[in-house]
């Protein structure tokens, strides 16, 4: 590489030492950049070179280029040409390669950063690249022109318009070099079927805001129009906020469309179902949303497009929809439930009083029975009992008559008494029994008397002394007083005493 002076025409060759860096590859592009730091472009990379002296022939130069792994290297090494960054000349330099896109080069840094097709190019291809009067890059590819905008982004923030055959480029192939800018400002690029001259400020008007349409929508992959069978939708889509209400959304794909046809494929869009997920959806081209198993609820769909130049429209389209629950999951289903739960609760507490009732009667049945076998019982022992209280008084009276008859003169008076005595006692014993039923029924009452309680007992023991003296039982009676008189009911007492 040499310099050559306008003023006098003396060349001058660079030192040995950078000559043979600069030698060993083709140049395909020089650059001079604000700070005056020449930049070579190589087929295999690019050359930093700077003046180190007073001399021009001495260059400090530095090499770059790809390397594999370091996504902070040059993306490929053929490098087409250079421009300074419009906004920040001295840090920034945007270098073209043939085949990895678009770099920027921080000057400072030594590093790049990338920009290929996944970040918008329209090519990885880039021919040349120019600024325009705002700060924007723009460039010529295989297939079109882009511009990177930068003017009112924030710093590391791209966003690329691209521009081809259908929105007025004479042809999608641009050639090497053919670039230039115009002193009014109009930039030119140079490709295999002529140039296209611009002014920048013409193609990137943003005044044409196209309407956004929903056009379609499919519920369960069928479509739906007003007044159909399905009675789902009863307005038309294009009318104020349309309401399709239906029963499930298993599968319902719905189609949209930007009226802005200039160049149709370059409109992109982005969708927001406002109920299920309040972000925005980026469907860059695609014309259609897909949404599965949504739940009964009610939701929003909004729809916003771009115009061909990517500037997003202020129209956004609008629809409502309404799933419905299914019967069993409907309010008056919910109510039903209610009702049954209630009535279930109802019956299992008349089922359980019932059951409490049922219980409680067969305890006391069983308690009653138990009461009657406790009475035949009592009635049993009370017969056993009467029937030895007949005996004994009758056994009295057979042996005093037995003793009259055979002593008449020794035994008559006494045997006569003994006889009255046990014959009223057996007379008071069927006064017993007769009495029973008023004892079972409970109205037998006491039949009080006031006399001398000693003398009373004193007396029925008396009565069956014979008979013990007969079986050889001494029979005594030792009261500890000699009287107590008191109201007492004689047959009770007579009842009551263990004789």
């Amino acid at each position: 590489m040499s310099t050559y002076d306008l003023k006098d025409g003396k060349k001058t060759v660079i030192d040995n030492q950078a000559q043979k860096v600069l030698s060993r590859d083709f140049s395909t592009a020089i650059y001079e950049d604000i700070n005056g730091v020449i930049w070579v472009g190589t087929q295999n990379g690019m050359i930093r070179c700077e003046r180190k002296g007073k001399m021009p022939n001495e260059l400090e130069v530095r090499h770059f280029k790809n390397i594999p792994g370091n996504q902070q290297s040059l993306s490929y090494n053929h490098v087409m040409c250079f421009l300074d960054d419009p906004v920040q000349p001295e840090q920034y330099l945007w270098v073209c390669t043939k085949g990895g896109g678009l770099n920027r080069f921080d000057k400072k840094e030594g590093t790049f950063l990338r920009l290929t097709k996944k970040d918008g190019l329209p090519d990885n291809v880039v021919y040349g690249i120019l600024s325009d009067e705002q700060g924007n890059l723009w460039g010529s590819t295989n297939k079109g022109i882009f511009c990177l905008l930068q003017s009112g982004l924030r710093e590391g923030q791209y966003l690329f318009r691209n521009f081809s055959k259908k929105t007025g480029c004479r042809e999608e192939e641009f050639n090497t070099g053919a670039y230039a800018k115009m002193p009014d400002g109009k930039l030119m690029f140079g490709g295999v079927n002529g140039y296209n001259v611009f002014d920048p400020k013409d193609l990137l008007t943003t005044e044409f805001h196209p309407p956004i349409y929903i056009t379609r929508i499919l519920v369960n992959n069928q479509p739906v129009r007003p007044g159909d069978a399905s009675n789902i939708l009863e307005k038309q889509l294009r009318s104020p906020v349309p309401s399709p209400c239906c029963r499930s959304m298993k599968y319902s794909p719905w189609n949209f469309s930007s009226l802005d046809f200039t160049a149709p494929d370059r409109n992109k869009y982005r969708y927001q179902l406002d109920g299920a997920d309040d972000t925005w959806v980026e469907a860059g081209s695609q014309r259609s949303a897909t949404f599965l198993q949504l739940p009964p609820g009610t939701y929003t769909f909004r729809v916003q497009g771009t115009n061909s130049q990517g500037v997003w429209s202020e129209n956004i389209a609008e629809l409502q929809i309404h799933v419905l629950p299914p019967w069993w999951k409907t309010w008056w289903a919910y109510l039903l439930y209610g009702m049954l739960g209630v009535m279930a609760i109802g019956l299992y507490f008349r089922f359980s009083i019932n059951r409490a009732k049922l219980q409680q009667q067969l305890t006391f049945e069983k308690q009653e029975a138990d009461r009657v076998r406790e009475l035949d019982a009592l009635k049993t022992r009370l017969f056993t009992n009467m029937t030895h209280e007949f005996r004994t008084p009758l056994t009295i009276i057979i042996g005093m008559a037995q003793q009259v008859v055979d002593n008449p003169k020794q035994h008559f008076k006494e045997g006569m008494n003994m006889i009255l005595n046990n014959g009223q006692n057996l007379l008071s014993l069927v006064n017993k029994m007769l009495n029973l039923s008023k004892l079972e029924s409970g109205k037998m009452t006491l039949e009080l008397v006031q006399g001398d309680m000693v003398l009373f007992i004193r007396n029925i023991v008396e009565a069956f002394r014979s008979f013990a003296a007969k079986k050889e039982i001494q029979l005594h009676f030792l009261p500890e007083v000699d009287e107590v008189v008191m109201d007492f009911d004689p047959d009770k007492i007579q009842q009551v005493i263990p004789i």
